[in-house]
């Protein structure tokens, strides 16, 4: 059986955000085809981190795909820093919140209005 050591998996680690990096820095260029490795890489991690921020299948699947096509204009502002991930998860936790508070808003607004048709 194959176990994996702490070095071997900050090895791992170290190996995909570089990965992720230059697949950021080639989207910021204009390269369109480095996406798909971005989405390859991430797409687990970035449904999982929004299913647990919005608690819904359907809410987390939009959030899925609007966070690639956000990436898509925000790559040009990534900064090498060596947290490719950080980037990518604030990208979906902004549209989690920004998806909270529009459920939020339809919730009061359907309260109100059906206080004002009673």
């Amino acid at each position: 059986m194959l176990k994996l050591n702490q070095e071997n998996r900050l090895i791992e680690s170290s190996s995909t955000d570089s990965t992720l990096e230059h697949c950021l820095t080639r989207m910021g260029d204009g390269d369109k085809s480095a996406l798909e490795e971005i989405y390859h890489h991430t797409r687990a991690a970035v449904y999982g981190y929004a299913l647990s921020l919005v608690k819904n299948v359907h809410d987390a699947e939009d959030v899925l795909q609007e966070c690639y096509l956000k990436l898509c204009s925000a790559a040009a502002a990534y900064r090498k820093q060596g947290k490719p991930m950080a980037f990518l998860l604030r990208i979906v936790r902004n549209l989690c919140y920004d998806r909270l508070r529009d459920r939020q808003r339809r919730g009061s607004d359907l309260c109100s209005g059906l206080a004002a048709m009673a």
